[in-house]
């Protein structure tokens, strides 16, 4: 082989060489791969938010200055996006949310927007509806994100003239009202359209108008009697209990109650004379149960929209 074409073969292998090297080398990053980095974030802030909640009993310091937040904050912002977290209340918060506007996904449908927005229901997943529209998360008095889609053709709306309240509902949804029984309770069932997801709403009497925590408090001890007594389906085995507010009213929650194939959530609301219960399955996957984390969060929507007449 002669020195021309040897030269020329070397030549050859470094220009090679310097392509590969070129086109292996990291580039900026892309505006895609911003936002999996805003959801990955998300993720990580939906964490602390519930070993804060474990560790302190409320999540009041869930916020950027918190130092497992202040680096989660920093990086969705430089990707473009911004932390923005609501508590709803003050103080002795109960729940809380994340969200952040997703940069290249709003960027690509400039007629629509999108969100990824993460609550301390456990719910975490992208929107097309604003996190910070009336209802969801608003700091101070709301902390729940909402559902993926707005309802096609709008909510309707369910008012009970005997029982004083209203609250609105997906348009798709069933609605019965079942009169007081023998048990000495009237009730209301809400169906989602697959039929196998059911938020009902117990009437019950109220005659010595206790509040709603006293209610529960006398339900749960009046539940270990029950157990001690092995009476069968006592005592109630739930996973967690706190405060919340209904209509502007103290509520009070039992949160994953064990209901034999799935657990529920049951909110406590006295008013006057009046008990109403809310019972709806929690936000986790069920095989037994039609999207129970997408139906929680609507469950969620429709008690923002509750009521009183009076």
């Amino acid at each position: 082989m002669n020195k021309k074409v040897l030269v020329i073969i070397i030549l050859f292998c470094i220009i090679a060489l310097a392509f590969i090297v070129y086109f292996s080398l990291p580039g900026p990053p892309s505006v895609g791969h911003n936002d999996s980095r805003i959801i990955s974030a998300i993720n990580q802030a939906r964490s602390v938010m519930s070993y804060l909640a474990s560790a302190e009993g409320s999540y009041d310091s869930f916020s950027c200055q918190n130092k497992d937040m202040a680096l989660i904050c920093e990086e969705i912002h430089s990707r473009g996006g911004e932390a923005i977290i609501a508590l709803d209340k003050q103080s002795g918060s109960q729940s809380a949310c994340i969200y952040s506007l997703l940069p290249y996904r709003s960027g690509r449908n400039k007629a629509e927007a999108s969100w990824y927005c993460a609550d301390s229901s456990g719910g975490a997943d992208y929107t097309v509806i604003d996190p910070g529209g009336n209802g969801y998360c608003v700091d101070g008095e709301s902390a729940i994100c909402p559902s993926k889609e707005p309802q096609r053709g709008g909510p309707k709306l369910y008012k009970n003239e005997r029982y004083e309240f209203q609250l609105k509902y997906p348009d798709k949804w069933e609605v019965s009202f079942f009169e007081k029984n023998e048990a000495g309770f009237a009730w209301l069932a809400f169906t989602a359209p697959t039929g196998n997801y059911i938020f009902k709403i117990f009437i019950l009497d109220n005659p010595e108008e206790l509040s709603s925590r006293e209610w529960v408090s006398r339900l749960l001890q009046d539940s270990s009697e029950k157990g001690a007594r092995d009476v069968p389906g006592f005592p109630i085995i739930f996973q967690a209990q706190k405060e919340l507010a209904i209509a502007g009213l103290p509520a009070y929650e039992l949160y994953g109650v064990f209901a034999y194939d799935q657990s529920n959530e049951e909110i406590y609301l006295a008013r006057g004379s009046l008990l109403y219960k809310f019972e709806f399955p929690v936000a986790e996957e069920n095989p037994n149960l039609s999207e129970p984390v997408e139906n929680n969060k609507i469950v969620h929507e429709m008690l923002n929209t509750f009521r009183f007449l009076k």
